[in-house]
């Protein structure tokens, strides 16, 4: 299972399907994911920076993000770095509803 995957083993595959926009309240339960993530990872010393990066990695630096409103500097560094590599895959990956990535280069749409 990707790793992006496996912490939203307990959001419902309607939720993850779903190719509308979200309502607040499946909004809520998308967000859940991170502290499932944590609890999966534990509290073990070993994981600390796995972690810090599962609670940290959708924090925005200027507190809007979740789950904690964290911003700024107050963002763990190695949940920054992987939010700007999550960033990266989501514009450069190829979607059945997007042949081309949001993010790519010009030239003919993969077979």
């Amino acid at each position: 299972m990707p790793r992006r995957r496996t912490c939203r083993i307990d959001i419902p595959d309607a939720i993850l399907r779903r190719r509308r926009a979200l309502d607040e309240d499946e909004w809520a339960i998308m967000r859940s994911y991170v502290a499932i993530g944590a609890r999966v990872i534990g509290e073990h010393a070993s994981a600390s920076c796995a972690r810090r990066i599962a609670l940290g990695h959708h924090e925005k630096w200027d507190g809007s993000g979740y789950p904690l409103g964290l911003a700024g500097e107050a963002i763990p560094l190695e949940a920054r770095i992987v939010a700007i590599a999550d960033v990266f895959d989501v514009l450069t990956r190829v979607r059945r509803t997007r042949p081309r990535g949001r993010w790519s280069t010009p030239g003919p749409a993969p077979a």
